[in-house]
């Protein structure tokens, strides 16, 4: 329909980025429309019909008659360059294309990875060959390298394929904060997440200090959930055999995660046939670590555990750890 209507009336292309076809200028624009409902497939093919109708239009002409928003000939890049960080979301590589051949190169945006994550495989391997932007780029607002955000939000693939492009270099005091705040999430993902992380396949080997802050992690991470649900509880709202069954679930992934964490453990490793009998770290870490400290913290997780209620989970670290 849009092909149709604009080779019959091709001066009224700029409608299409232009707030002069509505009543009021706080209306999106069509071509907001296209970029959030992310059919990409509609989106290639109209850029593919646009792109050799641009250059022909007679921009001041479309200005004055009240069609263009504007007498530039960018207008169309510059309102499309605003949603870079959502098109690189969604964008196929033909789209990416198209995009470029009408002036809007993802591969340039500062921020693309950060958007990428979300998308797949395939549009990180178009990056990956077209663009020189940094796969550890720190994001302008909060810092966060695509990494760091492919983990937080259960990408698993990107965090894959990240990890196999070298974009997992963030630092040793981001490593152990990004490791703390995966092992004290309570879902399956978050377990998977922190099973891919600290894959001892890999060669990961974590020293005292750095699995104690990991199994305190464990443990803090549930206890407050676990105090929530109780409440409920006694208020009536959960019944007790919900209540059991939920903290056993519970109770159940928290023990597999230091399970996980003594895998790649200084406890659990060997060089040879020797034990491990000093701290090795993780090499892209470099975190330094103390035996006495370490021990302390394993003790103290296993006791808040006890007072928590989860007997199993405390017996656990203290039998893996102590």
């Amino acid at each position: 329909m849009l092909k149709y209507f604009f080779t019959k009336q091709p001066e009224t292309l700029p409608l299409l980025w232009s707030f002069s076809n509505y009543l009021s200028n706080t209306v999106d624009r069509p071509i907001d429309f296209l970029v959030k409902g992310r059919k990409v497939r509609f989106i290639e093919e109209l850029l593919e019909f646009l792109e050799p109708r641009l250059k022909r239009i007679n921009y001041p002409e479309a200005f004055r008659n009240g069609i263009a928003e504007t007498p530039e000939l960018n207008a169309f890049s510059c309102e499309l360059s605003k949603y870079r960080s959502s098109m690189s979301r969604f964008a196929s590589p033909c789209m990416a294309e198209r995009l470029k051949s009408v002036g809007v190169d993802l591969c340039t945006f500062e921020d693309v990875y950060h958007g990428a994550i979300f998308n797949g495989r395939d549009f990180l391997d178009y990056l990956h060959q077209n663009s020189r932007v940094s796969k550890t780029y720190a994001h302008w607002f909060n810092g966060k390298a695509p990494f760091e955000f492919a983990v937080e939000e259960n990408c698993l693939e990107s965090v894959r394929w990240l990890k196999c492009h070298r974009g997992d270099h963030i630092g040793p005091g981001n490593w152990a904060a990004l490791l703390n705040k995966i092992a004290s999430r309570l879902t399956e993902e978050g377990e998977t997440m922190l099973q891919e992380l600290i894959s001892v396949d890999e060669g990961v080997i974590i020293g005292h200090f750095e699995s104690a802050r990991l199994v305190r992690a464990v443990v803090r991470g549930l206890v407050p959930f676990v105090q929530a649900e109780e409440r409920k509880r006694d208020a009536g709202i959960l019944t007790e055999d919900d209540l059991l069954a939920w903290k056993h679930t519970q109770e159940d992934r928290a023990i597999r995660k230091c399970a996980l964490v003594l895998r790649v453990s200084w406890r659990a490793l060997a060089i040879g046939s020797h034990p491990i009998s000093e701290d090795i770290v993780r090499p892209s870490t470099e975190l330094t670590t103390d035996l006495a400290i370490a021990v302390q913290k394993f003790n103290k997780a296993s006791d808040t555990a006890h007072i928590a209620r989860l007997q199993r989970l405390a017996s656990a670290i203290k039998c893996l750890f102590l």
